[in-house]
C-alpha cells in the first residue's frame, strides 16, 4: 500500500511542484542563517535600496534592514507557527471526534454542542481575543489558531469513527475482551486518519494566513520576523518602496499555494478511486 500511495503522489504534477518548492523554503529558512547569522533585526546599510543593485541581494528596508534576511527568517517563523497551530488543532480536534463518534449517547452530545459554540464564533475576532488576553508572543498566536480551528477536524473525525466503529474487525476486538479506549486507539484512529492528513496540510496554509493577519495587525510577537509584519511596517511606504510589501506578500501566496497543490495531491493518493474518476474524466 505504501508503494501505490507514493506512485500516486508522485504521479500528481501540481503536488511534485508544490512539494518541491516548500522542500526549497524550509531548506533555505533552515540553513541560510549558517551562511548569515546576521540578525533581520540589524541596521546594515542605507535605507531603501533596491534589489539587484548591492551587496544585498533584495535591498534593504526603511531602516537598513536585509530584506533577504528578514524574508527568510520570515519564512522559518511562518511555517513554524503553521506546523504547531495544526499539530494543536489536530490534537482537540481528533481527540473530540473520536470520543464522540465511538462513545455516542450524551457524550457525543455534549461534544457536538461545544464544537457547534466554537463554530459559531467568528474565528478571528476570538483568535483576536485571545492574543490580547494571553499577550502578543508566538505561543499564543500558536495556541490562538489551534483553538480556533480544530472544530472541523473534530467532525471529520466524528464522521470517520462512526463509520468505523461497526465494522467487523472492531467487532472482533471487542470479541477478544479489548477495552473501549485500546480498541479506539489501536483499531479505528490509523483507519480514520487519511481524510484528516489531507485537512491538516490545509490547516497549514490557513494557518500562515492567520498569522501573517495578525501580524500585519501588529497582533504578533513583536520579537520575531514574520512575513505578516513586514508587509505591515512597510505599508506606509506603498508609493516609495512597493516591493517591500510585494515580496512578503508573494512568498506568503507562493508558500499557501504550494501547500495547498500538496493537499490537492494527497486527496488522489489517499483515496485511489478519487484518482480512476480523474483518470476516466
Amino acid at each position: 500500500m505504501s508503494t501505490g500511495f507514493i506512485r500516486r503522489l508522485a504521479s500528481h504534477r501540481g503536488g511534485a511542484i508544490g512539494l518541491a518548492f516548500l522542500a526549497v523554503v524550509v531548506a533555505v529558512a533552515l540553513f541560510y542563517p549558517l551562511y548569515n547569522p546576521r540578525s533581520p533585526w540589524s541596521i546594515v546599510g542605507r535605507p531603501f535600496q533596491p534589489p539587484f543593485t548591492g551587496r544585498f541581494m533584495l535591498g534593504t528596508d526603511m531602516l537598513g534592514r536585509d530584506v533577504l534576511a528578514g524574508l527568510v527568517h520570515g519564512a522559518r517563523f511562518s511555517l513554524l507557527i503553521g506546523l504547531l497551530s495544526t499539530l494543536v488543532s489536530l490534537g482537540i480536534g481528533v481527540t473530540v471526534g473520536a470520543v464522540a463518534g465511538y462513545f455516542r449517547g450524551w457524550v457525543d452530545e455534549v461534544l457536538m454542542r461545544i464544537t457547534e459554540f466554537f463554530q459559531i464564533i467568528p474565528g478571528l475576532v476570538l483568535i483576536m481575543l485571545l492574543v490580547v488576553v494571553m499577550g502578543t508572543s508566538m505561543w499564543s498566536v500558536v495556541i490562538g489558531i489551534g483553538v480556533v480551528t480544530w472544530p472541523n477536524v473534530a467532525r471529520i473525525m466524528r464522521a470517520e469513527v462512526l463509520s468505523l466503529r461497526t465494522r467487523a474487525f472492531v467487532d472482533a476486538a471487542r470479541g477478544l475482551g479489548q477495552r473501549p479506549l485500546a480498541i479506539l486507539v489501536r483499531q479505528i484512529l490509523p483507519n480514520a486518519l487519511s481524510p484528516v492528513i489531507v485537512v491538516a496540510s490545509v490547516m497549514v496554509a490557513s494557518a500562515i494566513l492567520i498569522e501573517s493577519g495578525l501580524s500585519f495587525l501588529g497582533l504578533g510577537d513583536p520579537n520575531v520576523m514574520t512575513w505578516g509584519y513586514m508587509i505591515g511596517a512597510a505599508r506606509p511606504y506603498l508609493r516609495e518602496a512597493w516591493l517591500l510589501s510585494a515580496i512578503p506578500g508573494v512568498m506568503i501566496v507562493l508558500t499557501v499555494l504550494a501547500i495547498n497543490m500538496i493537499g490537492d495531491s494527497l486527496t488522489t493518493a489517499l483515496n485511489p478511486r478519487h484518482s480512476r474518476k480523474g483518470e476516466r474524466a
